[in-house]
């Protein structure tokens, strides 16, 4: 009998067309420990919990899942915090009920890392994008620019996959207390969570792709609404300036690094603007302000045809 070391959460919404290859993909792991799989479903008015009940009575592995239906639906965020904190055991991992493991020894890798290295907080890897609407896979290696982790996230340069991450629960416990959790209203679950173990604890990258990312036309982070677009994008701002304030030390930082993620969500908004063919006149009222805060010329003038491209 294995020792269990791991709480695998799916949450899930309306993927009556993904779910069960990403269950699967958490079944799939060969370790040599035990994991228990908690899949939280919100409520979906498709398929999803038909198809999730059919799993449970027929996977010779179901003995592992823990499954909950809500009797109503408690919205994204509700549903992560319900269901990470239904996690009881020493590691965490995350895959969304789109996304989907590829690679058997994934769970594997990263544990035998974290066990070994107990100032390492989390552990991620690479993984790959498949498109739903043209059903191609899309990879690029991912390129770090920033050893320190933190100012990484902050200034976005270093991405961690939260289909691909693993980590210490007793962190998680004590980020909920220390943040205030319940009181927040932020729109996203991972990124303030990554923010605030990378000021205390190591982040280690395994360069292996073990997962796939599921691009679809409308999601939380990706989508074609302009509204939806830029709320998002001020929830990611809003994150990125309140762990600033909090965690940097030198008041000098803060206003580099405050200029820095204003000129980049201005950026955003400018893109947004231009794919979505917002009103020209709040276009160029934000194209000023991004001239304002970029002195610098090659970033102002590669950044003007990035957006152009985008506008014609």
């Amino acid at each position: 009998m294995f020792q269990k070391m791991i709480s695998v959460v799916i949450i899930t919404y309306g993927h009556e067309k993904f779910i069960e290859q990403t269950i699967n993909g958490v079944l799939i792991q060969e370790c040599s420990f035990d994991f228990e799989l908690i899949v939280a479903n919100d409520c979906s008015p498709d398929n999803t919990d038909i198809i999730i009940q059919a799993i449970i009575d027929n996977h010779p592995k179901a003995s592992k899942i823990k499954y909950v239906r809500h009797n109503k639906n408690i919205g994204m965020m509700p549903n992560f915090i319900f269901a990470l904190k239904s996690a009881q055991e020493k590691y965490i991992a995350l895959c969304e009920g789109d996304d989907y493991w590829t690679d058997p020894l994934k769970l594997q890798k990263q544990v035998d890392f974290l066990e070994a290295n107990p100032e390492c907080g989390l552990c991620h890897t690479d993984y790959s994008r498949y498109i739903q609407n043209t059903q191609k896979n899309s990879y690029s290696a991912t390129k770090f620019s920033s050893k320190n982790v933190f100012l990484g996230l902050i200034r976005s340069e270093y991405p961690i996959g939260t289909l691909t991450a693993v980590f210490r629960n007793e962190i998680w416990k004590k980020y909920i207390t220390d943040i205030e959790l319940d009181s927040k209203d932020w729109l996203m679950g991972d990124l303030p969570f990554w923010l605030y173990l990378s000021r205390e604890h190591k982040v280690h990258y395994v360069d292996d792709v073990t997962a796939v990312y599921r691009v679809i036309a409308e999601s939380a982070s990706n989508t074609q609404d302009l509204d939806k677009m830029i709320r998002f994008d001020d929830g990611v701002r809003e994150v990125k300036l309140f762990f600033l304030e909090k965690h940097c030390k030198y008041r000098q930082d803060i206003i580099k690094y405050k200029r820095e993620i204003e000129s980049i969500f201005i950026y955003r908004k400018l893109i947004a603007f231009a794919k979505c063919k917002g009103k020209i006149s709040i276009f160029f009222d934000l194209f000023i302000q991004f001239h304002k805060i970029n002195r610098e010329p090659r970033h102002f003038l590669g950044s003007f045809k990035q957006i152009f491209v985008r506008l014609f």
